[in-house]
């Protein structure tokens, strides 16, 4: 893709983010509509990227086709646990429907985004691995972004222990409250730690899924928060970050 075709993409896409958090914002007074709207974008744009990973695939080969392969396989596991969620929350009725699909495809997705770094990383030749080892800004940016998650971290397991007090001890609801968020603290950390010798880590395709990792990190940190308060319905605020995900994506 052209710098200036990017340029585009990007700022259509942009666009569009801020006007559906604008909804969903403003919106919170009809839940139902802001849900819908949230969920709906969450998944119209995961579809668009998986259908942007898969054909940019086509046409690329070696370890850029098997990169965006990986890529294509996470947001596919996002859309299944996208469209589970929203069978269960719009559907069904169920507020919180934790014993679908949904928590297993969301918590997979870091997991598979990681496989999809270390091909990446593995494919790099020696010489542009030396030259990584010089510090740089966007180092010194992914170190402060994962000091930040891990104080965020210590802080927030301290204040789920009523969540798992209310929530029934069951492997979804777990994977709902702990690790699918966690598991995107866990990929920043090994983005951070790759930055460090792999220039190819801090690429802008990279870089853009270290902002939409962050983003479903910490609305997933809010999620859980607000159900270890008791909350029966989450606000469609605290989606924002769910919401920008598959745009940066």
């Amino acid at each position: 893709m052209s710098p200036r075709r990017f340029v585009a993409v990007a700022g259509v896409a942009g666009l569009l983010l801020v006007a559906a958090l604008l909804v969903i914002v403003l919106g919170g007074g009809d839940w139902g509509f802001a849900v819908a709207v949230d969920k709906l974008f969450q998944l119209v744009f995961s579809l668009l990227a998986l259908g942007g990973f898969l054909h940019t695939a086509r046409r690329s080969t070696g370890i850029e086709r098997w990169w965006r392969w990986w890529l294509a396989a996470a947001m596919a596991s996002l859309t299944v646990a996208m469209s589970a969620w929203i069978w269960g929350q719009l559907l069904v009725g169920v507020a919180l429907p934790t014993t679908t699909l949904a928590p297993v495809g969301f918590t997979m997705v870091p997991v598979i985004i990681l496989f999809g770094l270390l091909c990446l990383v593995h494919s790099e030749p020696p010489e542009q691995e030396l030259l990584g080892r010089r510090r740089s800004p966007v180092l010194w940016g992914l170190d402060a972004l994962i000091i930040c998650g891990s104080i965020a971290v210590l802080v927030l397991v301290s204040a789920l222990q009523s969540a798992f007090r209310l929530w029934p001890q069951t492997a979804p609801a777990i994977a709902t409250v702990v690790a699918h968020p966690a598991a995107y603290v866990v990929l920043l950390a090994v983005l951070a730690a790759l930055g460090r010798a792999h220039p190819v880590v801090r690429q802008p395709p990279v870089l853009l899924l270290a902002l939409g990792s962050f983003a479903q990190s910490v609305s997933g940190w809010i999620f859980a928060v607000l159900v270890g308060d008791g909350v029966g319905r989450i606000p469609p605020w605290a989606d924002c970050g769910f919401v920008a995900c598959p745009v940066f994506f």
